[in-house]
């Protein structure tokens, strides 16, 4: 059912709720009290664990993990997870083992030069 649902990144949704934010306090005169509890604790959870702070960085990762090598839900735990090495993805996302330990800490080391310039 979810096959070819598109997974996000922490940082992803930060963004998405970042500009509900802006449209629901342009639209109150309550502030920040207009915000549901869930919707505050959210965006807490994602300022926390949003391990990239730039839109354009965050746009770019979507671009360094080939779709015909990896699964959506590889991309966003690679991502969210901010594993360094192949080694540590492989053990936290086990199905990654199909990927050649060169290929995939060649494009962990650019997932992290990114978070570099975030």
């Amino acid at each position: 059912e979810f096959q070819n649902t598109q997974c996000l990144f922490i940082a992803e949704v930060k963004v998405l709720m970042g500009v509900q934010k802006e449209n629901r306090l342009s639209e109150s005169d309550m502030g920040e009290s207009s915000l549901s509890e869930v919707f505050q604790k959210t965006m807490n959870y994602c300022n926390q664990f949003g391990k990239y702070q730039n839109h354009e960085a965050v746009k770019e990762m979507r671009k360094i993990f080939p779709v015909n090598e990896f699964k959506q839900f590889e991309v966003a735990q690679l991502v969210n997870l901010s594993c360094e090495t192949a080694e540590e993805a492989k053990a936290l996302i086990p199905s990654l083992s199909r990927i050649q330990d060169d290929r995939l800490q060649e494009l962990l080391e650019e997932m992290h030069s990114l978070k570099v310039y975030s």
